[in-house]
């Protein structure tokens, strides 16, 4: 069982992934976009020639809905002020079409991307598209295409994933896409917004101006342009059509009314490529603009101008789905529209409605929890009706239910509904993951309540992992049934060869996550992914709609296959897989790299090459980030002896520098992912594993801290300070944990140099361990399970828990304190920006859980929680000598009830609150692993330019290479914070599915029996208002049988086991040993569970 000090970083509440929104700079993607170039050329030529400048607009605002620079009105001694900015037009803003007049296409070939021959249709998209339809743009048939500027910044403004996703569209010159910078050229520029029009109208018209002028200088292309000096409007001899593709019924209705060509994505695939790429139909997503209930933007402009034209344009093929389905009065009813935004501001304003985020069940996504950021009561959401289209991690506004609007009978409704029977047909699933109490408790108040209102959805941009139901398919059920018969279970899917002969049919996907509910998809392979694991992405969720509709996007791989499920887990945890862009490799140094002259000749470098400094690592570790040091040195004042301990940590930052395309991919990754079989690197592996790393008897650049410790006491004395500086060091040793452990013990024989200065460490980090403890540290406890690989297959051979050493605290004990250190000087240098770790104070009923254990075993009045120190005193009480394992028993559920350790700004909370609980540290932070988190990468800037080593003008850039103003320093490192916090925990949710995986494939195909303990009992909870109506989480046997949950310490398992109440009295034996039987269990939809029963 490992010991840690630090708390774990679970928490049931998944950060949405952190969008960016920029501000428009003419200097981002001037390679790629040639907007940006247009925007300097119209510069450069007003500053040489300001008596030929063009036609000048004022203006507010044009482009941006979301982000506008351009009118601002500022209260100052209370009067307004109004700031305009001059926006030129140009004549020379140019098409990119390879064979127009040159007057349009402009003498740099490279930019003739677009092709007009009749045999070519151009393109144009608009922001609904581009947002909506990657997928299928990204699709190879699709080429010869325009992006408005329009679009573009729209796309920057509204969702950073899809504009990065398009922007590397636009980079590959076989896709032909060309940036038009309509917004500058004379003929296409619409101006500002006309009265009683939104911004997203206006857009639309700029747009649809676009179009008019591509068909009219395509029209010039069968014509001779010898002396042809003006565009003929009337031209009907075109090369080749110019296509408006538009989700938007109402922008497509307005393109057709002004004669031009317009169509949905959908008609588009039908007309001109379904023959040839029958793929692109399952590609094709399904949103309107009435699936936009939550983007306040989209909803404006269906509320003032398309309500009645837009009503029908995806309702169609849904109202089938209202009707009753099944006999005995059961079915589907449609959900309840959700408010507008006006009749629930004024709801909030009044306090009818409150606002929090959903955390669905693990079992169900039709139970969830709302955090409403209230201590005194729970909120709590149950059955289908009232989720009303709510999902995992959406933001939503609720209302308080009285208890008789929750009768028997809407229970029996719910249950009848297809979706909501097979979710509570799975809720027996046995998690490998820690099994947490519910948040309701019979001490703390739980409300119902009902959405009224999705503020901010969640679904996620890269889709979900997901299998066919077989059974919503009634031929590939049919053959599936008559394999059964035929006992071929483990074959129990149509072969991939079979066809459907070109017909589309709708089917439903059940996502890998059970927070997920079924989603139905339109697809003509469906035999081809039958038994695969695929990729959903949901496009709606219509009210008429009992499943929330999507569209295919890929296939991962066979259903059960390591590959295929490792790539579905880290799709669940947003976690990115792909391989570094050429632009991100081009940031780091060649191969071979070595030491130069140059930075031995840098004034603020030492060179510490010459002192005596090793690793300690767990086995096979390769990106080497931190390396210790420990020698005897004569005090300042020659008053004997004392040591002087060192902390080097791997220089990173003189590689990865700000506003870089390596620094902005290391953050959008914000930490190294570990998998049971491989390793998922924030930064590319030469810089990992090579130029950063502190391999043995290589030269490397590090960050050192000193400390003088005092031989007697050994702790760092406190009359001097830490002591930081830029260095060169060669490491003697590279050791691992076991290694360095058995040169430690070996006292007899191993008196060397080396081996001093280990047990110099040990001495040290065992003063500072007590020193913790005394103030109030907690030491808990946390399995960390250990596979042994095959080298062939990779297959698990043997699985068993890590053993920690004393080798591991004493590392453990240095890194505290290099961090604590840092800590309090860039916190000293920058109050209002630093970058720290904090870990707030539980509140009180989260120890209700080990407060009930505790008042099982008799521990009640042994057990204080008042604070941390009474906490770890209380728990070092708390042990039993014929069971050395009981207190670890205990640490553990003490370990479950603790918050969760986040990055923050310190800017953002008062100084009391930046205190780190589990340590007992006033002030934390993360310095010493800058090679897999970027966390450590800011703290190595803010702590370089702390020591005059860098400008801090030069740690302040944002990722567009743009530099932070200093008044909004707090806003800048707040978001790098929740960026680093939701990277960090999605990276934990990959490494324990990772684990979860490889221990299924451990106990596959064997019956294992092993001792466990008793570890929780699964009781009912009930809420207070109510106590007649379980959710579908809680439903337990009752009567005969009730649940416990075991907890296996060989394999580190806990699982659900069923056992009786006559037999097995659970509450008595608390914490004691069983014996189990361990089995894997084939699931539904490819899924598999451990199976854990009581011999």
């Amino acid at each position: 069982m490992k010991m840690t000090t630090t708390t774990l970083d679970d928490d049931d509440e998944r950060r949405q992934r952190m969008k960016r929104t920029q501000d428009n700079d003419d200097n981002d993607d001037n390679d790629d976009i040639d907007r940006e170039n247009t925007n300097k050329n119209a510069k450069n030529t007003i500053k040489s020639n300001r008596n030929k400048r063009p036609k000048k607009r004022q203006f507010s605002s044009f482009v941006s809905n979301n982000n506008n620079k351009g009118s601002r009105n500022v209260t100052n001694n209370k009067q307004m002020k109004r700031t305009t900015r001059e926006h030129y037009l140009r004549d020379d803003v140019y098409l990119g079409i390879s064979d127009c007049p040159l007057k349009y296409k402009g003498s740099d070939e490279s930019k003739w991307v677009l092709l007009s021959s009749t045999n070519d249709s151009i393109i144009v998209i608009d922001t609904n598209v581009a947002l909506h339809q990657l997928d299928v743009i990204a699709h190879k048939a699709i080429t010869n295409l325009v992006v408005c500027s329009t679009v573009l910044e729209e796309v920057r403004n509204r969702s950073r994933n899809a504009y990065e996703r398009l922007r590397e569209l636009i980079k590959q010159k076989e896709k032909r896409f060309f940036v038009f910078s309509n917004e500058f050229h004379r003929e296409c520029f619409v101006g500002q917004k006309k009265k009683g029009e939104s911004m997203n109208d206006r857009n639309d018209r700029a747009i649809r101006e676009v179009v008019k002028f591509y068909e009219r200088v395509v029209g010039l292309t069968n014509h001779s342009t010898s002396n042809q000096t003006q565009i003929n409007n009337d031209n009907t001899n075109k090369a080749a059509k110019v296509v408006l593709i538009s989700d938007d019924r109402g922008n497509v209705l307005k393109a057709k009314e002004e004669n031009l060509n317009a169509m949905s994505v959908r008609e588009l695939i039908n007309k001109e490529f379904a023959k040839d790429f029958p793929e692109l139909v399952d590609l094709c997503s399904a949103r309107t603009d009435e699936c936009y209930g939550a983007n306040e933007n989209e909803s404006a402009r269906n509320n003032n101008n398309n309500k009645s034209s837009i009503a029908g344009y995806e309702k169609n093929n849904e109202n089938s789905t209202a009707k009753k389905r099944g006999g005995g009065g059961g079915g589907f009813i449609a959900f309840e529209e959700h408010l507008t935004k006006e009749q629930y501001e004024d709801g909030v304003s009044n306090g009818r409605y409150r606002e929090g985020k959903i955390r669905c069940s693990p079992y169900s996504p039709f139970t969830a929890f709302v955090d409403v950021n209230d201590d005194e009561f729970d909120v709590k959401i149950e059955g289908f009706q009232c989720m009303n289209r709510a999902m995992e991690g959406d933001i939503v506004g609720i209302e308080i239910i009285e208890d008789d609007d929750d009768d028997e009978g809407d229970d029996d409704d719910d249950k009848k509904n297809e979706n909501l029977a097979a979710v509570a047909a799975a809720t027996d699933a046995v998690s490998l993951a820690p099994i947490v109490n519910e948040p309701s408790t019979p001490l703390t108040l739980t409300l119902k309540a009902k959405v009224v209102r999705i503020v901010k959805r969640n679904w996620r941009d890269r889709g979900y992992a997901c299998a066919l139901d077989i059974e919503s398919c009634a031929d590939l059920a049919q053959k599936q049934h008559q394999n059964e018969n035929n006992n071929n279970n483990e074959e129990n899917v149509v072969a991939a060869d079979d066809d459907d002969g070109g017909r589309a049919r709708r089917v439903l996907c059940v996502p890998n996550d059970r927070k997920t509910p079924k989603i139905r998809i339109n697809t003509r392979h469906a035999n081809q992914i039958a038994s695969q694991r695929i990729v959903i992405v949901i496009d709606a969720w219509l009210a008429t709609s009992p499943y929330p509709d999507g569209h295919f996007v890929r296939a991962l791989g066979e259903i059960g296959e390591t590959a295929s499920e490792t790539a579905a887990l880290l799709l669940e945890a947003d976690v990115d897989d792909r391989p570094f862009a050429p632009s991100v490799h081009k940031c780091v140094p060649q191969l071979p790299w070595k030491v130069s002259d140059e930075h031995v000749a840098e004034p603020t470098r030492e060179d510490l090459r010459n002192l005596r400094v090793c690793s300690v690592d767990p086995p096979g570790c390769r990106d080497i980030d931190d390396a210790l040091s420990a020698v005897l040195v004569q005090r300042a004042d020659g008053l004997g002896d004392e040591i002087e301990i060192g902390v080097h940590i791997a220089d990173v930052t003189t590689f990865l520098k700000p506003g870089t395309p390596m620094d902005e991919e290391a953050l959008r990754r914000g930490t190294t992912t570990y998998l049971v079989e491989r390793r998922l690197d924030m930064l590319p592996k030469p810089l990992t594993e090579d130029i950063c790393s502190l391999r043995a008897d290589v030269e490397r650049l590090a960050f050192s801290v000193f400390w003088r410790v005092d031989l007697k006491t050994m702790l760092p004395r406190k009359d001097v300070k830490p002591r930081f500086t830029k260095s060169i060091i060669k490491s003697s040793k590279a050791l691992t944990y076991q290694k360095a452990q058995e040169i430690i013990d070996d006292l007899a024989n191993d008196k060397s140099d080396l081996a001093n200065d280990l047990r110099r460490l040990r001495d040290v980090a065992k003063a500072l361990r007590e020193k913790r403890m005394e103030q109030g540290a907690l030491t808990l406890a946390s399995p960390e399970v250990r596979f042994e690989l095959d080298n062939e297959t990779s297959n698990p051979l043997d699985v068993s828990l890590y053993v920690s050493r004393e080798t591991n605290k004493m590392v453990e004990e240095m890194m505290l304190l290099a961090n604590i250190a840092v800590a309090e000087r860039i916190s000293e240098y920058y109050p209002s920006f630093a970058l720290l770790r904090r870990h707030p104070e539980p509140r009180e009923k989260m120890f209700n859980p080990l407060l009930e254990t505790a008042k099982l075993l008799g521990l009640e009045n042994k057990l204080n929680c008042q604070s941390n120190k009474t906490l770890a005193e209380s728990l070092d009480l708390c042990v039993r000598e014929d069971d050395p394992y009981f207190n670890t028993l205990l640490r553990l559920q003490a370990t479950r009830c603790m918050s969760t350790a986040k990055y923050c700004s310190t800017g953002s909370f008062q100084s009391n609150e930046l205190y780190h609980y589990g340590l007992a540290s006033p002030i934390y932070t993360h310095f010493t692993s800058p090679i897999r988190r970027y966390a450590d990468v800011i703290v190595h800037r803010l702590l370089s330019a702390s020591l005059g080593l860098i400008s801090i003008d030069d740690v302040l850039i944002s990722s567009v290479g743009k530099r932070v103003a200093m008044d909004n320093t707090n806003s800048f490192m707040k978001e790098i914070a929740e960026t680093c916090n939701s990277r960090h925990l999605a990276g934990q949710q990959a490494g324990r599915a990772s684990t979860e995986l490889h221990t299924l494939k451990f106990f596959k195909d064997r019956t294992t029996i092993a001792e466990a303990r008793v570890f929780q009992i699964c009781e009912r909870r009930k809420s207070s208002n109510s106590g007649k109506k379980k959710s579908i989480d809680e439903e337990k046997e009752e009567g005969e049988e009730e649940e416990i949950v075991a907890f296996v310490p060989k394999y580190g398992i806990e699982a659900r086991v069923k056992v009786s109440k006559e037999k097995f009295n659970a509450r008595a034996r608390m914490f004691s040993k069983i014996t189990v039987k361990i089995e894997v269990e084939q699931m539904a939809f490819g899924r598999s569970k451990l199976v854990v029963s009581v011999v």
